[in-house]
């Protein structure tokens, strides 16, 4: 059924804090439906150690993608002046922005 020490234990507690402990069917009925297997814990620890680290890659690569995009702006301007063709600023920029945007994520 219930597990004497975890029920003492809440008893104790509810006893120093004031609060009036559920009875042991109460405590059973809560302790079951908060059960959760081993693989739901580690799915949401995975899940929440992966979000932060989701935030930090997309952050690194818009740092990235601007820096390297600047640099690939200038680089195909004068890619553009020299060979008079509109067609290596675009190209610059996205080929750049992308690449040192990828490493600045992983990085």
């Amino acid at each position: 059924m219930t597990d004497n020490s975890d029920w003492q234990k809440a008893l104790q507690e509810s006893q120093s804090t004031g609060y009036i402990a559920p009875s042991v069917e109460e405590y059973a009925k809560l302790k079951a439906e908060t059960k959760e297997s081993r693989w739901a814990r580690k799915k949401a620890r995975f899940s929440s150690k992966l979000g932060e680290k989701s935030e930090t890659m997309k952050q690194g690569f818009k740092m990235g993608f601007m820096i390297g995009g600047g640099l690939g702006a200038a680089l195909g301007t004068y890619q553009a002046i020299v060979t008079r063709s509109l067609l290596p600023i675009p190209l610059f920029v996205v080929t750049s922005g992308v690449s040192f945007g990828f490493f600045l994520s992983i990085g």
